[in-house]
């Protein structure tokens, strides 16, 4: 089973956290959605930049996808980026919440939201990819896989 990451429009922080969980943890798979995604727009051009820069994570294959059943299904743990994604996963899978969280959760850190860079610069995309790289390394991903 794999790790699903989810925000919004799955061009910022959802497929940040799935490019950098791939460079970092090995013997799992990836994979980012969005709950209000346009199916097949590129990654955010900044979070392409920053993490290819910062990183050495090169994002630019990136498309964006909807979340759906069978995303949910193939699943083993669901990290959404606020309190709000996760209450309406909740809400659109309420059979899956049992593997349903914030990534601060799972974490172990009191960060209950990943805010969204979208219409940010460099900065504010840089801050929210370190935020995701050190919450990804918290995390113990064979305790839920």
């Amino acid at each position: 089973m794999d790790v699903l990451f989810i925000c919004t429009g799955n061009t910022c922080r959802s497929p940040m956290a799935e490019a950098l969980a791939r460079s970092l943890v090995d013997g799992i798979g990836f994979f980012s959605r969005g709950l209000a995604a346009w199916d097949g727009q590129p990654a955010s051009g900044v979070a392409v930049d920053v993490l290819m820069e910062a990183f050495g994570v090169d994002l630019s294959a990136h498309r964006a996808r909807i979340v759906d059943n069978i995303d949910v299904e193939r699943a083993g743990l669901i990290l959404t980026m606020t309190r709000g994604h996760r209450a309406r996963m909740n809400e659109l899978y309420p059979s899956a919440a049992d593997k349903i969280f914030t990534l601060g959760e799972i974490a172990g850190e009191d960060i209950s939201d990943v805010g969204d860079p979208f219409g940010g610069g460099d900065a504010e995309y840089r801050d929210c990819a370190e935020m995701l790289r050190r919450l990804i390394l918290a995390i113990d991903f064979t305790r839920y896989i």
